[in-house]
């Protein structure tokens, strides 16, 4: 009878080893699933709590750029006025070489005029 015992137990063990194998085998992947997502948010939570590229580094970042653009504008709004500034220049010599050419014709008429009448 001891052998016949044995021999139940045993495969009540195996039996019972491999339901639980098998229980194990099943719900493994919906924990694990489980687990991966819980993990994987607290990681997301940890690298955006440490990350440089977090929420305030892009505040600053875009602070800087925008501070960037402004000094930018000046710089340029700046240039277009001294282009303005040289291009009135520019006109006031050109009309100030076509006076300055005129009066060097009557000057000249006036000197050849003085020749002849003497």
């Amino acid at each position: 009878m001891s052998d016949s015992r044995r021999e139940s137990f045993r495969k009540w063990a195996t039996f019972v080893v491999s339901t639980l194998a098998l229980l194990i085998a099943c719900l493994r992947d919906p924990v694990m699933l489980t687990f991966k997502g819980t993990a994987l948010e607290v990681l997301r939570e940890e690298l955006a709590r440490r990350d440089p590229s977090s929420e305030a580094s892009r505040d600053r970042r875009r602070d800087v750029d925008s501070e960037m653009l402004r000094r930018l504008d000046q710089i340029l709004e700046a240039l277009r006025d001294k282009a303005s500034a040289r291009d009135a220049e520019q006109k006031h010599l050109l009309e100030l070489s076509g006076r300055m050419s005129a009066l060097q014709a009557r000057l000249e008429e006036l000197a050849r005029n003085s020749r002849r009448e003497k």
